[in-house]
């Protein structure tokens, strides 16, 4: 906890013996954020990975789309 602590990524408290943790979404949604384009160009090559599974799974019979 200490990494996510230091990270910034959680704020954290003290009651009595126990240490309760909140999550920061803050600076989860910039990491959200600066994905964004990645996740939409890696979206088709994923896609097409599966096709290509599903296709070589069946014996690689038909047609491959």
């Amino acid at each position: 906890m200490k990494i996510v602590n230091e990270a910034g990524l959680v704020d954290s408290r003290t009651d009595a013996q126990r240490r309760i943790y909140r999550v920061r979404t803050d600076p989860l949604r910039e990491v959200d954020d600066w994905l964004r384009p990645y996740r939409a160009r890696w979206a088709d090559h994923l896609s097409a990975l599966e096709r290509h599974l599903d296709f070589m799974e069946d014996g690689g019979e038909g047609q491959w789309a």
